[in-house]
């Protein structure tokens, strides 16, 4: 019988590995229940908690091969354009006959009366005879990426799965932290948020089930626990990578990186070459001189980069290691959260970069499974958001704040192209182009470039137009004066002289005084332009964050003034959560208010209740 390595660093848990999934009992059986009560069932929580594995691997693993045809659909370049080929891949476009399967006891409607959608459904039936299970993961992406004609395209759709004589469970995954864009969905979806599982980070108890369930495999696994160290080797691990955090709980990739990182530091200098796994065994003693999940993690992406810029520059490539840090950052959100991208978008992103370097250093990552490809749109992305963290502390400000600018170009774009001025392209203000001025010569996207020229020839119209009327004020009181002046010439030449050259002397001396500031100015812009821009990007980071908490306290807004008590207290979370480094803000107090208030509301309804 061959061994098992228990332990998949960053990759998701499938359902061949059910035998070495542990630590999520009481959620597979939570999910397995709610699967048979609802068409629509959402599992959401943080970045790292394992929805994934959770759905591919314990889920999965409660059914038998007979009662499950799971069909994963991840975004791609299109959601809609992914579940079609998702579809026709497990055999939408086959021959179906011109009866109805579902129904012998009345004529069926022909085939030919059927939708599209219904045929596919129809013949991925007939083909697998199997309950059919469509999972969406990582369905934050329709949001994050999609725009509104996608999302529009994509809720019809799934309204339509729900009008369906047969039966197709919906299973969506994604990301708690925007769970309020799903308010509009949720609209035209009623059922959408009825069922949901959210899927919590580990407990200490969760990694004492993970440390029992490899100790229980014994002789079956190339890892073995030191029998009695199963208690102080928990302890020891739960506190080693939460650090210094003060949380009661640690991420689950973060803690397969850890047992991964453990098993290669007992083995690596005695492992024989060729061979990939050995026997080993886990003492409390050998964990207590591995670093924390931190040092861990950090130490790992450096020795790949280090081994990349190596490998480039003995094939003749000068490349050097920021240029690798460079190459991937991209890949990174200006949050610190991954972002997925094709080849020719990155090649977009990076055009001083050359191709063979930048498709070398891809290829590397991805074969030491740091970077995940998707053949549909060519997509590559990072294994995890706990790589993506690391790659985005290398980050100087010049880039961060390189990040933003595109960011703010690409937000007002698309708002653009939603329509969202009654029609009318919104062009950017001159506090925003003056934080992305600087930064115009490494702009290469021709949209983005038309913005900022549009809005640039905006200001300076205004500009002009302004001094226009200055002008025009100025030329109306010279005219004024010099009435007065012909007026006062019949009384006295001489007080008439008097009060030109006093006109004159005040003119020249008030055009001296604006040289002089002008200079002034000139002179102080020059050292003070680094610090202006640090504090406006700290600013605009500020504003970013109130904004986007802003959206969040109308989403729970609404979900109150609906009688969902309960999301609009987890949104209301959400939105503090975003904005808790400026607690001292008005908005951070008043959506506390709330959330405080409807609490209170809360508990008095639910004592009510449980009153005979």
């Amino acid at each position: 019988m061959d061994k098992i390595y228990p332990f998949k660093f960053l990759d998701s848990y499938g359902q061949d590995d059910k035998e070495v999934f542990f630590g999520r009992k009481a959620e597979i059986d939570a999910l397995y229940e709610m699967v048979f009560q609802t068409s629509i069932l959402m599992v959401y929580g943080a970045s790292g908690t394992g929805k994934t594995s959770l759905i591919q691997c314990g889920l999965a693993g409660r059914f038998k091969s007979h009662d499950w045809l799971a069909i994963y659909v991840r975004r791609g370049d299109n959601l809609n354009r992914s579940l079609d080929k998702a579809l026709a891949e497990n055999g939408a476009n086959e021959k179906i006959p011109d009866f109805d399967i579902f129904n012998t006891t009345k004529t069926a409607a022909p085939v030919a009366e059927l939708t599209p959608l219904a045929k596919s459904f129809k013949a991925i039936y007939l083909k697998n005879f199997r309950p059919i299970y469509l999972i969406f993961d990582q369905f934050e992406e329709l949001f994050v990426i999609g725009d509104k004609t996608e999302q529009e395209e994509f809720i019809n759709t799934v309204q339509e799965i729900l009008r369906l004589d047969q039966p197709v469970k919906m299973i969506f995954s994604m990301r708690e932290e925007y769970l309020g864009n799903l308010f509009e969905f949720e609209k035209s979806v009623p059922q959408l948020m009825r069922k949901k599982l959210r899927v919590e980070p580990m407990s200490i108890d969760k990694v004492r089930e993970v440390i029992n369930g490899i100790a229980a495999l014994k002789e079956t696994s190339y890892v073995t626990i030191k029998a009695g160290d199963e208690g102080p080797i928990t302890e020891s691990i739960f506190h080693k990578i939460k650090d210094k955090d003060k949380s009661l709980t640690i991420q689950l990739p973060y803690l397969q990186v850890f047992l991964d990182k453990l098993y290669r530091s007992n083995t690596d200098e005695i492992k024989p070459e060729g061979v990939q796994y050995i026997d080993t065994e886990f003492t409390n003693e050998a964990i207590t001189k591995m670093g924390n999940i931190g040092d861990i993690l950090r130490d790992f992406l450096d020795e790949q980069v280090a081994s990349a810029s190596s490998k480039l520059s003995k094939s003749g490539s000068q490349t050097s290691e920021d240029d690798i840090w460079d190459i991937l950052s991209p890949l990174v959100t200006f949050d610190g959260t991954k972002k997925p991208m094709s080849m020719a978008a990155l090649q977009k992103e990076l055009p001083k970069t050359e191709k063979p370097v930048l498709v070398a250093v891809i290829k590397q990552f991805k074969d030491n499974r740091l970077l995940r490809h998707t053949e549909e749109g060519d997509i590559y992305e990072l294994a995890h958001d706990a790589l993506a963290g690391q790659i985005a502390k290398k980050r100087s400000v010049d880039e961060k704040a390189l990040i933003e600018v595109r960011r703010i170009l690409t937000m007002q774009i698309s708002l653009n192209q939603a329509g969202s001025n009654n029609g009318m392209p919104e062009l950017l203000s001159k506090a925003r182009m003056d934080i992305i001025n600087p930064y115009k010569d490494k702009i290469t996207d021709p949209d983005e470039l038309a913005l900022i020229n549009a809005s640039n020839k905006a200001i300076q119209k205004q500009k002009e137009d302004a001094l226009a009327e200055e002008l025009e004020k100025k030329k109306k009181s010279r005219q004024l004066i010099a009435g007065l002046a012909i007026i006062l010439s019949v009384m006295t030449v001489s007080f008439v002289f008097s009060i030109s050259k006093y006109v004159e002397a005040n003119h020249d001396k008030l055009l001296a005084d604006t040289a002089t500031a002008k200079a002034k100015y000139a002179e102080t812009n020059a050292t003070k332009k680094e610090a202006e821009t640090k504090e406006t990007l700290k600013a605009l980071v500020k504003q970013t964050a109130i904004s986007k908490a802003k959206e969040k306290e109308s989403y729970g807004d609404s979900y109150q003034d609906n009688g969902n008590n309960d999301y609009a207290l987890q949104i209301y979370k959400e939105a503090l959560d975003s904005i808790k480094a400026y607690s001292d803000d008005s908005l951070y107090k008043q959506i506390e208010r709330k959330k405080n208030e409807l609490t209170v509301t809360t508990t008095q309804r639910s004592s009510q209740k449980r009153k005979p």
